[in-house]
């Protein structure tokens, strides 16, 4: 990996060389997360950090939507700069949502709608670029329609694209029933209500687990905000 790495820069001195962008942006894409499927907890991470009181998740035969609020401040030319900018974003919640929307499109090369609330335009990748469409306005949250396939894949046949996207849906639902359980904000996929402690899949209420207890000491640490539904 280093080696190709060096192979891609741009030879600056004997010591040092640099990355293009695009490249950059590429192996972020490939290599932040550790799974296929984690992308859809920096979704969470972005909602929790933007103070937003809930994160809806709605799965279809198509696509997944994720409904929060986001910061009042955010715009698309926003987030289609921060998407471009391999660099952290100095906005935490920013941060975590376009590494969620690299995983997708750079990596995974699928498509995606965003539209934020007020907003009379969509923010479209395509699977090589953004696009700008017309769209009905949000009320207060922003819409993050994420495509189940890639852009090479097509409408494939009629079965078997049912069969993969029940198989696409049950791996985003496990992700999120397997991790995000400790969202201290209301998570709400379809009807399912995530934000519980007792959904751990290993300490959760369920014939094969047990009941745990949770103790805290007096230390230097961020507060421990406990799922709303526990």
């Amino acid at each position: 990996f280093l080696l190709e790495q060096v192979e891609e820069g741009t030879h600056d001195s004997a010591g040092q060389f640099t990355l293009s962008r695009d490249k950059a942006l590429e192996k972020l894409a490939a290599f932040q997360l550790p799974r296929a499927t984690a992308w859809v907890l920096k979704v969470v991470q972005a909602a929790v950090v933007a103070a937003s009181d809930a994160l809806f998740v709605r799965q279809t035969g198509t696509d997944t939507e994720f409904l929060f609020t986001p910061p009042s401040h955010w715009t698309l030319d926003m987030v289609e700069a921060a998407f471009y900018d391999p660099e952290i974003a100095s906005e935490r919640a920013l941060d975590h949502f376009k590494r969620a929307l690299w995983s997708v499109s750079l990596n995974d090369m699928r498509p995606f709608r965003l539209v934020l609330p007020g907003s009379t335009g969509a923010l479209v990748w395509t699977g090589h670029e953004f696009r700008r469409l017309a769209a009905a306005p949000q009320n207060r949250l922003l819409l993050l329609t994420v495509s189940h396939r890639s852009v090479y894949a097509g409408k494939g046949i009629v079965g078997l694209r049912t069969l993969q996207a029940a198989r696409t849906n049950a791996d985003i639902l496990a992700e999120l029933v397997n991790f995000a359980f400790v969202c201290p904000i209301q998570l709400q996929v379809d009807s399912r209500r995530l934000d519980a402690l007792q959904g751990c899949p290993h300490h959760g209420c369920n014939p094969k687990s047990y009941p745990i207890r949770l103790g805290f000491a007096m230390a230097e640490a961020p507060p421990f905000r406990i799922p709303p539904l526990t």
